[in-house]
């Protein structure tokens, strides 16, 4: 996730630096964590123009308990090494586009709305064929395969931004994704670098 991070960052970082943008137009990169029926980071790169058109391209990396897992399922001291990593966990990678409506915030200047819907393209693996084992004192006591598929679906993703400075700042939004593996439903908090705010 962290590669991927970076990688993203440094393509698009010489845009944030020499391109000139002014109150009509603002590009900035979010990072930031989503918590609901899924947890994990994501990554965005965000346009916007003259304060009432917005664009979102977006990566999210997010997993959650396996919801077949075997209720008597135990991985082992060896699962305290892999910080519980090796467990079986349904894992969602997804690459968003959205589109969006800005409308401002009454009551703060530095506060806007960002309503946004698109769509997703979301890999999906899923822990499978479960099977009961004797491992000793150290290993799982289940055998498991991961099932992968791939798939489209919508987003709805309205957010609340605040640019503190005319770099920095912050946002948090609601989020509905949905596609027929699976739905996403949470809480997003990101932090917001690049040309957030308007120049004065």
């Amino acid at each position: 996730m962290m590669k991927k991070l970076y990688i993203f960052f440094f393509i698009f970082s010489p845009m944030l630096i020499h391109a000139q943008f002014t109150k009509d137009y603002l590009l900035y990169v979010d990072y930031g964590i989503s918590a609901g029926n899924y947890i994990g980071g994501e990554v965005h790169l965000n346009y916007i123009h003259k304060q009432k058109l917005s664009l979102q391209i977006g990566f999210y990396d997010l997993q959650r308990k396996d919801l077949l897992r075997p209720e008597n399922y135990n991985g082992g001291p060896v699962s305290i090494f892999y910080l519980g990593e090796s467990n079986p966990k349904d894992k969602l990678k997804s690459y968003s586009f959205l589109v969006g409506k800005i409308l401002p915030y009454k009551g703060y200047q530095k506060a806007r709305w960002n309503l946004r819907a698109g769509l997703t393209y979301s890999s999906f693996k899923e822990p499978i064929n479960y099977i009961e084992i004797d491992s000793g004192l150290f290993g799982a006591n289940y055998t498991f395969e991961y099932e992968k598929s791939k798939m489209f679906g919508v987003i709805i993703k309205p957010e609340l931004e605040v640019a503190f400075f005319k770099n920095i700042g912050t946002g948090i939004s609601g989020i509905v994704c949905y596609n027929e593996k699976t739905i996403h439903v949470g809480l997003e908090l990101v932090f917001k670098f690049g040309f957030v705010g308007a120049s004065k």
